[in-house]
């Protein structure tokens, strides 16, 4: 964050404590100065503790000096008392700032992590969206060129221009739903939890077999076979598990399982490959990071590194937690727990 911001919004705190320690030095000084030279009331009763007898000038002396002793402690007392509220502003003043800075840092900190997060987005998406406009635009000055261009050769021209801008509209789709951060939640609904579970299935199988994929489900909740969620949530973040499962899977299975833990309903989605390493699994549900495409079981030129983003930004908004196990070489297991 850059220091000017910092100094003027701790300046703006400074200003604020300074203004609560003068309004508050004001009360204390008037109330401690409220019984300094109060008149002397002048009656028998104000000296019936005096012991000496006085009369005629001798008493009129005795008051006169009496008055000015008093006059003299209490402008005393009242010096003493500014000098002291002084200090005591002044130490406010010190420690104000000290703390007004921190503040600043503080109330700037997380401004300044979701700036940054805004710009990394922005240029992300921005890499994104040129490497596939630059492919087409290569394409059709190629073409252009050609005088007598085939009708066979515009035509893929044109049939990879349309793939390119299918693979754009389903990057421009997804960057809208990352950003979705702050949609309200979905209310909850039963489910039978078999049957969620196999209609899940049904529904991703034929994607599944085009990639040379078997799901296989797995379910172990007890004898409450219902559950309570966000029906359509829950749906689209094991989408996001099982298509990444599907690019990563060691063998041609992988497992939609469903376990029931205490309270809660652990939904997962296991494949048996590479695994993740240590390393990526810090970052891996970042936006736009992908890990090593080497290391897919298929060549997936749609995959843009936003599936678990979303997943994640989906569970955050439900409350629900997700959890990755996996080792290098063993697999990985993706869990939402509800």
């Amino acid at each position: 964050m850059k220091k000017s911001e910092v100094n003027r919004l701790a300046l703006s705190y400074l200003v604020v404590i300074m203004a609560l320690s003068l309004i508050f030095t004001g009360i204390i000084y008037l109330l401690s100065t409220a019984s300094l030279n109060r008149p002397l009331v002048s009656n028998e009763d104000e000296y019936s503790n005096v012991s000496v007898v006085v009369s005629g000038l001798e008493e009129h002396t005795f008051e006169k000096i009496f008055r000015k002793r008093l006059e003299s402690r209490d402008n005393t007392t009242r010096v003493m008392i500014i000098y002291s509220l002084v200090g005591f502003n002044l130490g406010i003043f010190l420690i104000g700032i000290f703390v007004s800075r921190s503040l600043a840092r503080l109330t700037l900190a997380p401004i300044e992590r979701a700036m940054m997060k805004q710009t990394q987005f922005i240029f992300d998406a921005s890499h994104e969206l040129k490497t596939p406009l630059t492919a087409m635009l290569i394409r059709n000055e190629v073409a252009m060129r050609k005088k007598n261009l085939p009708e066979e050769k515009a035509r893929e021209v044109i049939a990879k221009n349309i793939e390119e801008i299918l693979r754009m509209k389903e990057l421009t789709t997804s960057m809208l739903d990352v950003a979705r951060e702050n949609n309200d939640r979905e209310s909850g609904e039963t489910i039978v939890i078999a049957d969620f579970m196999t209609d899940l299935r049904e529904k991703l199988l034929p994607v599944a077999r085009k990639s040379g994929v078997e799901i296989e489900l797995e379910m172990n909740v007890g004898k409450d076979k219902t559950t309570v969620v966000a029906k359509k949530t829950l749906e689209q973040i094991l989408t996001v598990f099982l298509d990444n499962a599907m690019k990563y899977s060691g063998d041609s299975m992988v497992y939609l399982r469903a376990v029931r833990r205490g309270k809660n309903v652990v939904f997962s989605v296991k494949d048996n490959g590479v695994g993740v390493k240590k390393e990526d699994q810090k970052r891996i549900f970042e936006r736009f990071y992908q890990v090593d495409t080497a290391r897919t079981r298929t060549e997936d030129k749609t995959s843009h590194g936003l599936g678990l983003a979303i997943a994640k930004n989906l569970a955050e908004r439900q409350g629900y937690k997700i959890v990755l196990r996996s080792s290098e070489g063993h697999g990985a297991e993706f869990e939402v727990v509800v």
